[in-house]
């Protein structure tokens, strides 16, 4: 790879990163808080089967965080670019049955970054500055774009269709962090 390949590289580089730890937090957020109530949840169950079906949800709902992060982890840490369709790329073949759930697993995660993406101005204290809120913005939608790009890559590995709805995303991300970062100025 020559200089000029690298140096253009170096945006979606910094972006696989912070996807990555975002993701990994969004997924320790998705894993372990579930993991913390679960002895209450389990001993309010009425009935066993109650008891065993949330528990193997919640083995479920780990086994997908854990193959985001080593999916994602792997990628960042080869340099795999563009980033999102190389994770996606990275994610196991899902049997034809279960294909909808995995996808709908992810678009949840697409859209739960979505959301932290656009209330990140008001998780922050008064006063703070807008490029704050617009660079969190950038990072929670970051995350989300390489969920969608999973929920995608859970029916196809085509190369083209996965670069071609990429390279959507940093439009979508640079727009979302100007907003968010002028509705905060503005103090909306």
């Amino acid at each position: 790879m020559d200089d000029r390949h690298r140096l253009l590289g170096f945006p979606e580089w910094v972006e696989g990163w912070i996807s990555t730890f975002f993701g990994t937090l969004l997924g320790a957020l998705v894993v372990g808080v579930p993991a913390v109530c679960w002895p209450y949840w389990v001993s309010a169950c009425h009935d066993p089967f109650s008891a065993i079906m949330f528990s193997a949800l919640l083995v479920a709902a780990a086994i997908g965080e854990l193959c985001f992060v080593a999916c994602a982890w792997v990628a960042a840490i080869k340099t795999d670019l563009p980033f999102g369709p190389a994770v996606a790329m990275r994610q196991p073949r899902i049997p034809v049955l279960l294909r909808p759930a995995v996808a709908a697993w992810w678009v949840a995660h697409f859209v739960g970054g979505t959301a932290l993406a656009y209330s990140t101005r008001h998780m922050l204290p008064p006063g703070s500055a807008p490029f704050v809120a617009a660079f969190l913005t950038f990072c929670w939608g970051a995350m989300a774009n390489t969920h969608a790009m999973l929920a995608i890559g859970t029916f196809t590995k085509d190369s083209r269709v996965l670069a071609n709805a990429w390279s959507w995303r940093t439009r979508w991300d640079i727009l979302s962090g100007i907003l968010t970062g002028l509705l905060s100025w503005l103090g909306t």
